[in-house]
């Protein structure tokens, strides 16, 4: 849905209307961009398990910050939270569900 400019942040939307926000690190705003790679651009479609973006911790802590991803829920449907703290590669994290 969203892509910003300096590749730390993702706005992404489920089939059901669910917005999500994912911002890569905490302040890495400042980085313009340097340790993020990403693999989808705005009006992509995604699939669940598909790579979406890459970001370089090293170079983040390297820069004192945080590389803490919060990924918050910025639509009003309820979600049912699986995992939290560390979550791996391939780990569920949350299920969105329908409010009938």
């Amino acid at each position: 849905m969203m892509v910003f400019p300096t590749k730390h942040t993702l706005g992404i939307r489920t089939e059901e209307g669910t917005e999500l926000l994912i911002h890569m690190g905490r302040n890495t705003v400042s980085l313009e961009g340097r340790p993020f790679e990403l693999y989808v651009g705005e009006g992509d479609t995604v699939k669940a398990g598909q790579k979406i973006a890459r970001m370089d911790l090293k170079a983040i802590e390297a820069e004192g910050l945080s590389t803490e991803t919060p990924v918050v829920i910025t639509s009003m449907q309820p979600v049912t939270v699986q995992n939290t703290g560390t979550v791996n590669w391939g780990d569920s994290l949350m299920t969105i569900t329908q409010k009938d």
